[in-house]
């Protein structure tokens, strides 16, 4: 797998264009501000200022907010920020019929578009730039001059450059710095998807046990087979987003009773000796 680097990356690409930038959270603040630091036009759309805390933070770093329909009318390349349960309804009600011929829409996760909630029109390029890091961290080793690895994934190239506006964002945000692997939409989901059920959550649980004496006994291979196979037929996605229009009660369960467990007690007490800050 080829791993791109500065050298392989053009900003000139996306120098003259307008980067609309939806939602202002962890990721989106993080990425519109290396962006704008490279040098690129950046302007944030928004909801109802009312409503979207963004709006505020965003115009106190100094960008211009727009609501979400001007930005997807007047801008170039169309990114995407939003949680992931709530990217379909904004994208239908705000984005979608006032993007432009030859519009690049990007996200930095595949989920929607792989599972059919939200459906591109064929005149747009569709790209993934995914940092694989949070984004206070992102920003932080952009800061320090370094960054974080990085993929990028074509899913329509209407334009012909859709792999090359993909390489320069990524070299914006910072992650050509330390090197980008080219994907696909449904391999960066699925991954992503398997590695936070299965590589992190199966690890946080077998750190209850006895590792090295007892974890071939806790590790199931035929679970671990099924999660994977239920993540590429949907189920996951399907039960993810059930759980979000629901309100979120059996996460907000789960997360209430792991910050009492003793890994994450000592966990803050570490983080605290080691003045790492909380983000």
């Amino acid at each position: 797998m080829r791993v791109y680097r500065d050298e392989d990356a053009d900003l000139s690409v996306i120098k003259n264009k307008t980067i609309a930038v939806i939602g202002y959270g962890s990721q989106g603040r993080a990425q519109s501000l290396n962006m704008r630091d490279s040098g690129l036009n950046i302007v944030i759309g928004a909801g109802p200022r009312n409503l979207y805390q963004g709006w505020d933070s965003a115009e106190k770093d100094g960008f211009k907010v727009l609501p979400i329909e001007e930005t997807a009318k007047s801008s170039d390349i169309v990114h995407l920020l939003l949680p992931d349960p709530v990217q379909p309804k904004v994208y239908w009600e705000k984005v979608h019929q006032n993007l432009r011929k030859g519009t690049t829409l990007g996200f930095s996760h595949g989920f929607n578009v792989i599972y059919g909630l939200i459906k591109p029109p064929e005149y747009c390029d569709v790209i993934a730039v995914v940092p694989e890091a949070p984004g206070p961290f992102i920003r932080e080793q952009y800061l320090k001059g370094s960054g974080f690895l990085g993929t990028i994934a074509v899913e329509r190239d209407f334009t012909g450059n859709a792999r090359k506006i993909a390489l320069a964002m990524a070299k914006a945000i910072g992650l050509t710095r330390v090197g980008v692997l080219e994907s696909t939409f449904r391999e960066e989901t699925e991954a992503d998807n398997y590695v936070e059920q299965v590589c992190i959550g199966g690890l946080i649980a077998l750190l209850k046990y006895a590792g090295r004496t007892r974890g071939n006994r806790v590790i199931n291979r035929d679970e671990i087979r099924k999660v994977f196979l239920e993540t590429q037929d949907g189920f996951f996605a399907r039960d993810w987003l059930v759980e979000f229009q629901a309100g979120m009660p059996l996460m907000n369960r789960l997360a209430g009773a792991g910050s009492n467990s003793e890994i994450e007690k000592t966990g803050k007490q570490l983080r605290e000796l080691l003045g790492i800050k909380e983000h």
